[in-house]
């Protein structure tokens, strides 16, 4: 086994050298005086593991962070494995040292030895920080710490992480956790979809009416958006526990439904659209639950897209079995469209969700989600 080590100080370096000689360890272990921002020794594809303990927290600019991580890819293997040991956003010590909030977590200032750090969540580093690498493995670690006379609540977590791309998928690398059943099934979902809706309209010869063919077209992108997400989530996360690759497995034909179920009355179509807002929600806290992150399952459900969703559909319903002459301060044309306004805010909770999926910010502010909504539409076209 050969190990690199690398340091951009010149007495630690030193004093490695000094100690790896010491343990007769010189034919090993090489040690290089670097900066990580200069980039990472060797060529594409070195090594077979990279570890880092509390070195990169040091890199509190986003664009420093993306550059190395960039550079660890590169020299990974396909398949290797990215060690990270990082100090938690919710360690005491240094939340009362907090300099800055930031999009990921915060930075804090230590004025004992004038040093800043970037800190944030297992969740927050694997999903928005370290995104060209899948978690494996990841453990938080919670300890009491006495800091000069001063207990404090000490929070880290350590993760295993995989440079999956390039990686071959033989018998022994394929995994379900990690989603590679996703994009199978998917895929027989809307082979499925196309085969009980197009393909019948064509041998019947019928082509059915406006608001049947809006929903199915509503119900086809969405399947498709879904897909995506999913490929990307559970490539980053991969499923830990059992139950939510449970709650996957549920999900799926209830897409498929969303679609073939447009000739049935809307509220059908309506209510499945809630059991995927309230499952997904499900599916998403749990997977905040498997990497310990604290997020409450209200909170999750009660955000904008859902709501939205839940109302529309209590909307539908009523139209469908409360007479319209039962409640005469309401004009007659809210029930008469009901399911057409029902299905417009349907869409519109589709819309909103994958935008702030794609801003990474579930609390982004309109513009941000506007843009996000326009990138969606068109692309990004800021290199065009």
């Amino acid at each position: 086994m050969q190990v690199v080590a690398l340091d951009f100080c010149p007495k630690a370096v030193a004093l490695t050298r000094s100690r790896v000689e010491e343990a007769g360890l010189s034919g090993a272990v090489e040690v290089v005086k670097q900066d990580l921002l200069e980039g990472i020794p060797g060529g594409d594809g070195t090594y077979d593991l990279v570890m880092d303990a509390y070195s990169l927290c040091h890199f509190t600019r986003d664009e420093d962070q993306q550059r190395v991580l960039h550079e660890i890819a590169r020299v990974l293997k396909p398949g290797g494995h990215f060690i990270k040991i990082h100090i938690d956003s919710s360690d005491a010590y240094y939340l009362e040292r907090l300099h800055t909030r930031t999009s990921y977590g915060h930075i804090s200032f230590d004025p004992a030895n004038g040093l800043k750090k970037m800190h944030c969540s297992l969740a927050t580093y694997t999903e928005q920080v370290a995104q060209n690498l899948t978690l494996v493995k990841a453990v938080n670690v919670n300890f009491p710490d006495d800091v000069r006379g001063k207990v404090y609540d000490r929070s880290i977590f350590a993760c295993l992480m995989q440079n999956v791309k390039g990686g071959d998928m033989n018998e022994k690398n394929l995994d379900p956790s990690t989603g590679q059943f996703i994009d199978p099934m998917f895929a027989v979902m809307i082979a499925a979809a196309v085969a009980e809706t197009i393909l019948v309209w064509v041998k019947e010869g019928a082509i059915p009416d406006s608001f049947i063919l809006m929903v199915v077209m509503v119900g086809y992108v969405n399947l498709l958006l879904s897909w995506f997400g999913y490929h990307k989530s559970v490539l980053k996360s991969p499923i830990l526990g059992s139950l939510r690759f449970i709650v996957t497995i549920v999900l799926l034909p209830l897409y498929l439904l969303t679609v073939v179920l447009a000739t049935k009355p809307f509220y059908c179509v309506a209510l499945t659209y809630t059991s995927i807002f309230f499952l997904w929600s499900f599916w998403e806290y749990l997977k905040y639950r498997e990497r310990s992150s604290d997020k409450s399952f209200l909170s999750l459900q009660f955000r904008s897209f859902n709501i939205m969703v839940y109302l529309a559909t209590a909307y539908v319903v009523m139209a469908k079995f409360i007479p319209a002459s039962s409640i005469s301060i309401l004009p007659e044309w809210l029930f008469t469209l009901a399911d057409p306004i029902g299905l417009f805010l349907i869409i519109c909770a589709i819309v909103v969700l994958r935008a702030k999926k794609s801003s990474k910010d579930s609390n982004a502010p309109l513009s941000k989600i506007l843009g996000q909504i326009k990138i969606l539409l068109f692309g990004d076209q800021a290199g065009a």
